[in-house]
């Protein structure tokens, strides 16, 4: 529904009409007329057309934090490419001195929590 504003009290074409419902007086009111073939009036108040418009706001903030956040993960999942033999091996042996380095008493070991807080 595509909508304009305008600020008055009521709107010309809704006066009298039945179903319509008009702003009480002292009520700051916006009309939004519905731009679709059929057309008409709703009256909003002022303070309730702040606050949709407030959370349309942080909706449309949290969606477009949503779609980057996809399309980081998109492009890291692109860029990320498997490790070559000589990775893992390399890795492997690294692991293994490690080993040898702790149980020697030269390095300290770590316990598994600490190990999964680095990952």
């Amino acid at each position: 529904m595509k909508t304009t504003t305008s600020r008055t009290k009521t709107p010309k074409n809704t006066k009298g009409k039945k179903g319509t419902a008009l702003p009480s007086k002292g009520m700051r009111a916006v009309a939004l007329k519905d731009l679709s073939p059929k057309g008409g009036y709703v009256v909003v108040p002022s303070a309730e057309l702040k606050e949709i418009l407030r959370q349309l706001t942080d909706l449309r903030q949290l969606v477009e934090e949503a779609l980057i956040q996809e399309a980081l993960i998109q492009k890291n999942l692109i860029q990320e490419q498997e490790p070559t033999k000589e990775e893992i091996l390399a890795g492997i042996a690294e692991g293994y001195k490690e080993a040898q380095l702790i149980l020697a008493g030269k390095l300290e070991s770590k316990s598994l929590t600490q190990f999964l807080n680095e990952l």
